[in-house]
């Protein structure tokens, strides 16, 4: 069935017109609109519905209790809260106006993922919880032998090899240490709370100044440093993010095997997607260029960094103490 017809048979839209988005990684978008409104549109593989499913009636119960700061799903005629037609599920989202960068408010957005986390017990559907489990464990081992091992030709994978050979001595034994991380976590008692897992990225404001929380596909119930541990980690933010957390939270103390777990596995997640497109035989060379330079920035550039000063991490200075 053909989209429009999806889209009109299945929601209380007539007359709309559609304009494609850039894709995800995961997932089609588009502007859907009607005569006098905007709105969001996101279709996934079957394969990601499940976290998706789980996060929509969250979104829709925060957005009821007020919670203006965060997209929310738009119910069909039947007051479901997304569709599924052939492999694929489908959901609508109020449009939300704005630049999607991080020139935002970084006060209002730190009381923002507190308020966010605040709420927590006021919902009554519950989400995925954080098992604390390492998915790409599995095909990251099976990569990193393929790149001790192999012989390459292609110019991408070549120097994907060179970036492993050089920090194998680096990041395996960081490898070790978050497979230790994850075996413990899932014995420890932790307090779990609404999470995004991404908010940094997120946030679309506007010209008011208001900021709004999107792209809510990985919400959890998690420990709070799923959220927290992107500024708490970063020496430029730390001090001013625990500021006004704690207004809400003023007896938190980050947890330094969570933080390093959450950014451990950031680390190794990230590696791993591009890796096994670099090496798939499947992708274009412009593809493989546009992966190596995502490794090389985001893992290499961005995170690496954060790994080097985890143990002598900022986030556990006494100034971001705050009892």
């Amino acid at each position: 069935m053909e989209l429009k017809n999806i889209l009109t048979d299945r929601y209380k839209f007539s007359t709309i017109t559609l304009y494609e988005c850039k894709r995800g990684h995961v997932g089609e978008t588009y502007i859907l609109k009607t005569k006098n409104q905007k709105y969001f549109v996101k279709i996934v593989g079957s394969m990601f519905s499940g976290n998706m499913e789980k996060a929509l009636p969250v979104l829709k119960e925060l957005h009821e209790q007020g919670l203006k700061s965060i997209n929310y799903p738009i119910p069909t005629r039947d007051d479901e809260l997304g569709v599924f037609f052939g492999n694929k599920f489908l959901s609508i989202y109020n449009f939300i106006e704005g630049k999607n960068d991080f020139n935002y408010d970084f006060e209002e957005y730190s009381k923002l993922i507190a308020l966010i986390h605040a709420k927590t017990s006021s919902v009554a559907s519950k989400p995925k919880i954080e098992d604390f489990s390492l998915s790409f464990l599995e095909h990251f081992l099976s990569e990193t032998q393929i790149l001790a091992k192999g012989e390459f030709l292609n110019t991408y994978q070549k120097k994907l090899q060179k970036v492993f050979i050089d920090n194998q001595n680096w990041f395996m034994p960081k490898l070790k240490n978050l497979t230790a991380l994850s075996s413990n976590l899932q014995k420890k008692k932790i307090e779990l709370v609404i999470t995004h897992g991404d908010a940094p990225g997120n946030i679309i404001h506007n010209d008011k100044g208001e900021l709004f929380l999107i792209d809510w596909d990985d919400l959890l119930l998690a420990p709070r440093e799923r959220d927290t541990w992107f500024n708490i980690s970063n020496k430029n933010q730390a001090t001013k993010f625990m500021r006004h957390y704690s207004k809400i939270f003023p007896k938190y103390k980050p947890d330094k095997e969570l933080i390093d777990f959450y950014i451990l596995r950031r680390f190794f997640s990230d590696f791993e997607e591009p890796v096994s497109k670099i090496l798939s035989t499947d992708t274009s060379e412009k593809e493989k260029e546009i992966n190596f330079n995502l490794l090389v920035e985001d893992c290499l550039g961005w995170l690496r960094p954060l790994l080097d000063q985890i143990p002598n991490a900022l986030y556990f200075s006494s100034e971001c103490n705050t009892n």
